[in-house]
């Protein structure tokens, strides 16, 4: 018989309740959410750009801003300063002979500022208002994705000193090159003059804005600028389209190609691929037309095929009338102005990179991989859904754009017949990519279509990066997956 168990001497007895007589704790969950802070809100860039237009256009209003003295029409100094900052370059008057030197000068000021960038804009801002205390990690971090860098480069601070210190030294070399062949080349010229066109035209190129003051039309080439200024502002045009992050890339590594990252090799070859075959394009499409090469000789339409093919992608410099292009030539002028330029430059559409992940996804579905990848990376799913979402959108912007002046143009403006719509579509297009270029489109939309582009404008500039903005930092809120289930395409 087995004997119970019994305590022995300096043995504790501990009592503990049943499990069914503990009470259960209830512990709610809420996710922490994450402070973006002011730099990385959408809500900066909308409300910088806009400050940065109002003042424009109350400047732009004043007598001492046209060459008669008079106040212009409030639309017209409105959409010019839209047209500054945004950095299209479309216009409603001429702006050399409509706008005084002051007038000119608010112009560059607004193409410098824009060109800074909307999140550098507001990071100058933010610096200000700081003062002397630290910003965060997660806000520096934000700030350089935001700006087209893959790793954070150091403090804001640092980092928007970089891009204005950087930004600054380009065109000042370039301001300095273009003027010491001007003088060259014409040395009787007033110097003034000489120093105004070539400071204005360095940073309206640099900034791939394409206001022009040079007197007469497409004069960029074979005017008063010769071939080696033409370079000059060619390299200005290339230089503010790949970004400041770019460029610190490549410095960085010493011009070698296998040290850069993917997202520099992703911008410098498609940018080098859609130049070739914009030229391709332009030359062998406009090499009859007289409207347009048909008159030049070889050498002059290799040069203007080559200086349209970079400055039509994203500055709109021009050195013939758009207006006059054969129509399969402006449909793939189209495709390139809405393509753009590269994340974090001066340059509008939806972005080289966008373009390029698009390929890439295109070509992994062709070869039955399941990963995408370039350049022996693989790209995340999460920029293919961001770079799907960007285009789409752009694409359903530009439509509705499109839609309206159609139904605008002509119809405002008495009997006057309504432009094609292939030439609403092209203007509609580098609207929205801030472009700048034209083919007529817009000649009688009337006050309204006026609006419309404005509001294009506006919205090209800031869409697709406050679209990234917003989806690229958004913190993942599923706490659930729905089962799959396989859906017929083709």
């Amino acid at each position: 018989m087995e004997q119970s168990w019994k305590p022995k001497r300096g043995d504790q007895i501990i009592r503990r309740p049943r499990q069914s007589e503990l009470t259960p704790i209830e512990i709610p969950f809420v996710r922490p959410r994450i402070s973006r802070g002011f730099v990385s809100s959408p809500l900066t860039p909308i409300v910088v750009f806009s400050l940065l237009i109002f003042a424009g256009t109350i400047l732009l209003f004043l007598p001492i801003s046209t060459t008669t003295n008079q106040s212009p029409h409030i639309l017209e100094a409105f959409f010019t300063a839209t047209s500054a900052v945004t950095l299209t370059g479309l216009t409603v008057v001429d702006t050399e002979s409509y706008w005084s030197t002051t007038g000119q000068a608010i112009l560059m000021i607004l193409i410098f500022l824009g060109g800074l960038g909307m999140i550098t804009s507001a990071v100058v801002l933010y610096s200000i208002f700081l003062g002397n205390r630290s910003a965060t990690l997660t806000n520096s971090i934000q700030f350089s994705r935001s700006m087209g860098a893959l790793r954070p480069q150091g403090t804001i601070r640092k980092i928007a000193r970089n891009i204005i210190l950087v930004t600054v030294a380009i065109q000042l070399v370039g301001f300095l090159t273009i003027f010491a062949n001007e003088i060259i080349q014409n040395p009787s010229a007033n110097l003034l003059d000489t120093i105004w066109n070539s400071l204005f035209h360095t940073i309206s190129a640099f900034n791939n804005s394409g206001f022009d003051i040079d007197p007469g039309q497409h004069a960029l080439v074979f005017g008063s600028y010769g071939y080696l200024s033409t370079t000059i502002i060619a390299i200005l045009i290339i230089t503010g389209s790949i970004g400041y992050f770019t460029l610190s890339d490549i410095a960085r590594n010493k011009l070698r190609p296998s040290r850069w990252s993917l997202n520099t090799k992703l911008i410098l070859y498609t940018s080098a691929i859609l130049t070739l075959l914009g030229a391709a394009t332009l030359f062998v499409g406009e090499y009859n037309n007289p409207d347009t090469l048909g008159s030049m000789k070889l050498h002059e339409k290799i040069t203007a095929a080559l200086f349209n093919a970079i400055s039509g992608r994203t500055a709109g410099f021009e050195t013939f009338d758009f207006s006059q292009l054969e129509q399969q030539t402006s449909l793939w002028y189209i495709l390139l102005m809405f393509i753009g330029g590269a994340s974090g430059s001066t340059a509008g559409g939806i972005k080289v990179t966008t373009v390029a992940i698009l390929v890439a996804a295109v070509f992994t579905s062709l070869s039955n991989r399941s990963n995408i990848v370039a350049f022996r990376r693989e790209i995340p799913s999460a920029s293919v859904n961001l770079a799907l979402s960007v285009s789409l959108l752009s694409l359903g912007a530009v439509a509705i754009s499109a839609l309206i002046l159609t139904s605008l143009g002509g119809s405002s403006v008495g009997d006057a017949e309504p432009a094609p719509f292939l030439a609403i579509l092209f203007d509609s297009v580098s609207a929205y990519s801030t472009n700048g270029l034209s083919a007529g489109g817009l000649t009688n939309i009337g006050a309204w279509g006026e609006l419309v582009v404005v509001i294009t404008m506006f919205v090209g500039r800031l869409g697709p990066l406050t679209l990234a903005l917003v989806l690229f930092r958004r913190e993942p809120n599923e706490l659930y997956r729905y089962p799959s289930e396989e859906v017929t395409i083709g």
